[in-house]
């Protein structure tokens, strides 16, 4: 794996992946676009490759706990008592980033509210799955703590 020019994105090569049952989809954007390598928010999100043993492969931690890409191609974080929902895709995944990083540097400083709003609406658009998994969506439960904190 290795760090392309723009210092914050990380790109995986092909050897990565080996011994990993992910979606040539998956396989091809993380290749040739890849993630940011870390952020944080209301929850500190780092993408890199990390060892594991196993089909699925961990792309980044959530705190602590991993982000793996299963073989269907969804990505979950795997949590202490329960797996989080993020996204279809590791395509939608990237979009719903950058809609979340965008929504933390300029978010609506008058209107908190109805920025999360629309935040929220992106990327049901992107990804209708991420906001309408009720109890176990990582994006859904992220947005909720924001709108609460409303900062």
């Amino acid at each position: 794996m290795e760090e392309q020019s723009n210092p914050r994105m990380i790109r995986w090569s092909p050897a990565d992946f080996q011994g990993k049952d992910v979606p040539e989809s998956a396989k091809t954007f993380l290749i040739e676009s890849g993630l940011p390598a870390a952020w944080m928010g209301c929850t500190s999100i780092e993408f890199d490759l990390f060892d594991n043993e196993g089909p699925d492969l961990v792309i980044g931690v959530v705190s602590e706990s991993p982000i793996v890409v299963r073989n269907s191609g969804i990505v979950e974080e795997e949590g202490d008592n329960k797996n989080w929902f993020i996204n279809s895709s590791v395509q939608q995944l990237a979009e719903c980033t950058k809609i979340y990083d965008a929504l933390r540097q300029t978010g609506d400083e008058d209107n908190p509210r109805a920025a999360i709003g629309i935040a929220r609406n992106r990327m049901q658009e992107i990804d209708p799955v991420c906001m309408s998994t009720a109890g176990s969506s990582l994006w859904r439960a992220v947005l909720e703590d924001m709108e609460a904190l409303c900062w």
